[in-house]
This record gives C-alpha cells, structure tokens and sequence, in this order.
C-alpha cells in the first residue's frame, strides 16, 4: 500500500453480513419451502379424506404418529389436536368429526405414551368408540407395554359395569313412579323409539345433510321458502258474485281522530300548578 493512500477502516458488521448471513438465509428459505409443501400434500389427503366422507356419508378417522425434535410442534393445522412432549415422540390424532375427549399420558420417564380417543360413530348408535393408541419405541422391553394393555381391558371392564350399575339406578328409579313424565318418555323410548323426538330430530338432520350434499344449500332453501314460506297466496278463492253494494264496495279509509286533554298535576317543587296538554 502507498504511503499516500488513505487507510480504510473494515466495518466488522459489514463482513459478518456478508459472509455466513446468505447461506443461514437460504437454508431457512429451503426448510420454509419443505414444510410448506408437506402442510399442501397434507391438506390435499386430507380434502380428499373430506371429500370421500360426503359422497360415502360416513365419518372418517384417521390415526398419525410424528416424531418432533422438540416438545412444541412446528406444525399446527385447524380443526386437530397435537400431542407431544420433551423426549422427541409425539402422537398426532387426526379426527374429522365427533371427537369428545382426549386423554395423553406419559407413563414415567421411558418414552411410552398411552392416548385415548372417543369418537362418536353416528346418530343411530348412541354408543361412543374409544381408540386406545400405545406407543413405545423397540429399544425398552415388553413389560411396561403389556402393562398399558392390561391397563386398557381393566378401564373397558370398569365402563361396563358402571354402564350396568347406571342403568340398574334408572330402573330402580322408575318402579312404582308410573305418574313421573320421564318414567313414560323411557318406556315410550323402549318400545319405540321411531316415535320419539330425539329420533324424530335426528330423522330431519340427516334428510336435510342428505339434500344439501345432493343439490347444494342454496337449492335447498329455496325449495323449503317456496313450500313453506311463500310469498303469494297459493289458494285461490272464487270472484264476488253477489248484487253491487257502493257503500260497502267503496275504498277503505283511514282517518285519525285528535282531542286535545287537558291534564292537571299536582303541586311541584316550585308550588306552582303545572299543566300538560296532550294531543
């Protein structure tokens, strides 16, 4: 370098900036871009999982295991429940329609996760479906995984006595009560439950699901405005045949009739005589 030649000072930011900050840049770029196209196949299955339970009418469920590096999950989709925790094993349960509870549990220290899932299958079966899901990696023994299982059948035999015990009560209720109104809805319900308004409700949604998936929401509800709701008169009532009468043929009138009233109050704070006037 000259002697006549101004030193120039290096901005450390500067060559920071130019250096590894590109490459950081880009290979966040290439990450964005990988998660975004799994969200679009995944939201595409999931349409077409959307798609085949309306043509079929019929709930579907679908059971996916993740994996996350971390406890929080970089992922989180609408209308789904993520579960996770701090060892890197995470279960994800997908469930369209009908989900009620949801119960995640983290059996010790050992990754071994014990999920329980109840889905509503339909309306015509007033029974719930319970998905016990375990999961344990193939490093830790069978012991701890039979013991879930086992675990799992005694929760089920319990469910069953206590629906029998339950059921035992209602009965022991309704003896003698013959008088009680909810006494006669149970019996009515037993001998037919066609009859009932429950089912009678249940009977008018899935007609009206039915023609909605059929011909659209909007046909729908013009067939049902212009059957139930019209806005002409559908009947139609024969002509005046009778001799002609001018006063009574004559157009209605309306005519307002004004009275002034005079009203006199009581002695006010200023002990002088008010008096209103109303037309």
């Amino acid at each position: 370098m000259a002697k006549d030649e101004p030193e120039v000072e290096v901005d450390p930011r500067a060559t920071k900036a130019t250096g590894p900050a590109p490459k950081r840049r880009a290979i966040e770029g290439i990450k964005e871009r990988k998660i975004t196209e799994r969200i679009e196949k995944q939201g595409d299955r999931l349409d077409h999982l959307e798609a085949t339970s309306k043509v079929t009418n019929e709930r579907l469920t679908a059971l996916e295991q993740t994996r996350h590096r971390d406890s929080r999950a970089t992922v989180r989709m609408t209308a789904r429940r993520e579960k996770g925790h701090v060892q890197g094993q995470g279960v994800c349960t997908f469930v369209r329609k009908g989900i009620t509870f949801m119960e995640h549990e983290l059996i010790g220290r050992s990754a071994i996760e014990h999920c329980t899932v109840e889905v509503i299958t339909g309306k015509k079966r007033k029974e719930s479906t319970f998905l016990v899901n375990v999961y344990s990696n193939a490093s830790h023994g069978q012991q701890k995984f039979k013991a879930l299982l086992h675990k799992a059948s005694r929760i089920e035999a319990h469910c069953k006595v206590l629906c029998t015990q339950q059921w035992n009560e209602v009965c022991n209720e309704a003896d003698g009560q013959m008088h009680k109104g909810k006494t006669w809805n149970m019996l009515r319900h037993l001998l037919d439950e066609t009859k009932t308004k429950g089912h009678q409700h249940n009977n008018l949604a899935r007609i009206l699901h039915r023609a909605i998936c059929e011909n659209g929401e909007d046909e729908v509800k013009q067939r049902l405005d212009a059957k139930y709701l019209p806005t002409t008169s559908t009947e139609r009532h024969p002509d005046y045949q009778g001799n002609e009468n001018e006063t009574l043929d004559r157009d209605i009138e309306t005519r307002e009739l004004c009275h002034p009233i005079k009203v006199y109050s009581g002695l006010g704070p200023t002990s002088l005589l008010r008096m209103a006037q109303t037309l």
